[in-house]
């Protein structure tokens, strides 16, 4: 072998039979027993898988492998995923880590597969056809490829592969443009958690100062009612002592009258006719009928729209998105290019929903500052609603310059950028 080595280029391999290039130094430049080194690798990944230990994919070097692959060495869960949707990847064998074994040799790669020619199986294909884009062999070049452009493997690598790097570069590209997706919709998701935590925390506010209040007008109806029923009982009892006072003279005086003819004699109750009829009519004689009718009557009732406050209680409050649009939403007028510094400028803002509807939100959902941009003045605007989604802006500038014209509806800016106005001095 070293003999032959000294005279040619190349060498065949001892394990796969293909010619092999020699190193720079030669023969003994060649690694040697790599098979054994081979099952000492893997004994060594075996090893740190069997102690719980992470191991790292060997593809993408960022993710925890979850699997092992005879070809690939360890992966992960998304490089196992690519092994099922890439032609020259399904014939790998993909092992999880945790059926594996300790049989190191189940696990060393398998040797590279000789290529042979698709149209002369018994032929290695050793040259490629960059014409017809295709793995060739000797004979071919003397029948169908005669005219073609081709090289031998190694060389038409070195060329194709700056065309197979090429055409990864908007998948890298879209990696980037996915990874700042992933990441917006991570921190799209913690804002909605924390923006959830916000309004059930109102919510719950909210519900917690609607019954205070709905107590504390029980407690005052309560109190009316108890003060009016005691008003009307001090009322009634006053009334039912007069009653019971004029009673008891009334019975006093029936008493002594039979008591007297029970126990008097004629001449006796005869002597005393004259007084006696007298006191009797001056009982009776004040006495008229309206002064029995009640002064007070059982006539309280609780006067409530129940209905009504059940179904204001039902919609009480909603929890609602911000559909507005910024793409959809426009702004016109003056005071958006130009302004004269010291004047009110006006500016019109026209809302819609994703639908193209009109948003119809309060006007203080709508914000505008004017602000130089060197930063020495900040102007706040003063919004107006015309009508439903049509709102009115109208700001003074300070200084002259150039400004930025922000304009938000929801913190959302109606314009990707904000709006350059050039203030001017009037003349």
């Amino acid at each position: 072998m070293v003999r032959k080595g000294r005279k040619g280029q190349s060498l065949p391999c001892p394990q796969c039979r293909q010619d092999t290039p020699l190193p720079e130094g030669g023969v003994p430049g060649l690694q040697g027993a790599f098979y054994i080194h081979n099952l000492f690798d893997v004994h060594d990944a075996l090893k740190k898988v069997s102690s719980s230990e992470q191991t790292m994919c060997n593809k993408c070097k960022k993710r925890e492998a979850t699997g092992f692959c005879r070809t690939c060495g360890f992966v992960c869960e998304f490089c196992k995923e690519t092994h099922l949707y890439w032609d020259n990847l399904e014939a790998h064998e993909i092992i999880d880590l945790d059926t594996l074994t300790g049989d190191v040799t189940t696990l060393v790669p398998p040797l590279k597969k000789t290529l042979f020619c698709a149209y002369h199986p018994s032929k290695k294909a050793k040259l490629y056809c960059e014409t017809c884009e295709e793995l060739i062999c000797r004979d071919c070049i003397v029948r169908t490829h005669r005219d073609h452009q081709y090289d031998l493997v190694p060389e038409s690598f070195a060329k194709q592969e700056k065309v197979i790097v090429d055409s990864l570069k908007p998948v890298e590209e879209q990696i980037a443009t996915l990874k700042r997706a992933v990441e917006s919709v991570h921190t799209r998701c913690a804002a909605v958690v924390e923006q959830k935590t916000a309004v059930v925390a109102e919510i719950r506010t909210a519900m917690a100062h609607l019954r205070q209040t709905l107590e504390a007008r029980e407690t005052e109806l309560v109190g009316q009612a108890e003060q009016t029923a005691q008003q009307k009982l001090k009322t009634l009892g006053a009334q039912g002592d007069g009653f019971e006072l004029q009673l008891g003279h009334l019975r006093s005086c029936q008493d002594f009258v039979e008591e007297s003819r029970r126990t008097c004699s004629q001449g006796e109750i005869l002597r005393m006719k004259s007084p006696l009829v007298k006191q009797v009519n001056d009982l009776t004689g004040c006495f008229k009928q309206e002064m029995v009718a009640l002064a007070e009557q059982a006539d309280m009732t609780f006067g409530h729209s129940l209905r009504e406050a059940v179904k204001t209680c039902q919609q009480f409050g909603k929890v609602y998105c911000h559909p507005v649009c910024p793409e959809k939403c426009r702004a016109s007028g003056e005071g958006i290019k130009v302004a004269t510094r010291g004047q009110t400028m006006a500016v019109s803002v026209e809302a819609f929903d994703r639908e193209g509807k009109a948003y119809l939100r309060p006007v203080d959902s709508l914000r505008c500052e004017l602000v130089a941009s060197d930063g020495s003045s900040r102007v706040r605007g003063t919004v107006k609603r015309r009508n439903q989604n049509i709102y009115d802006i109208s700001y003074q500038p300070q200084v002259t310059g150039e400004h930025q014209l922000h304009i938000l509806i929801e913190e959302h800016p109606i314009s990707k950028q904000s709006f350059c106005c050039h203030c001017f001095t009037q003349l």
